[in-house]
């Protein structure tokens, strides 16, 4: 009997699933998007491996629009160091 009062008390249905798949799927097209059009800006700039680009957007890309965001900007910034990095070495080191 009680089985059939819990799922009595549980009539929501589709209804409480909605407003809980939104943010998901609100994640899910920004994805997308951002794979997409790293990928047509790879193919754009004619690199040698495009997917590479469509992988790093996949990799940064966060459920949080905010952390995404830093990700990125603390990729840029490592990316940055690390040329400089390269450059320095090589002019030191024939």
């Amino acid at each position: 009997m009680s089985t059939v009062a819990s799922s009595a008390n549980n009539r929501g249905g589709i209804a409480d699933l909605v407003p809980s798949a939104v943010p998901a799927l609100l994640f899910g097209l920004r994805l997308a998007t951002a794979v997409s059009l790293a990928l047509v800006v790879a193919f754009y700039l004619q690199l040698e491996t495009p997917t590479w680009a469509g992988a790093s957007a996949c990799v940064v890309c966060q459920p949080i629009v905010g952390s995404s965001l830093l990700k990125g900007v603390f990729r840029m910034i490592g990316t940055t160091i690390g040329a400089f990095a390269a450059l320095i070495l090589t002019a030191m080191l024939p």
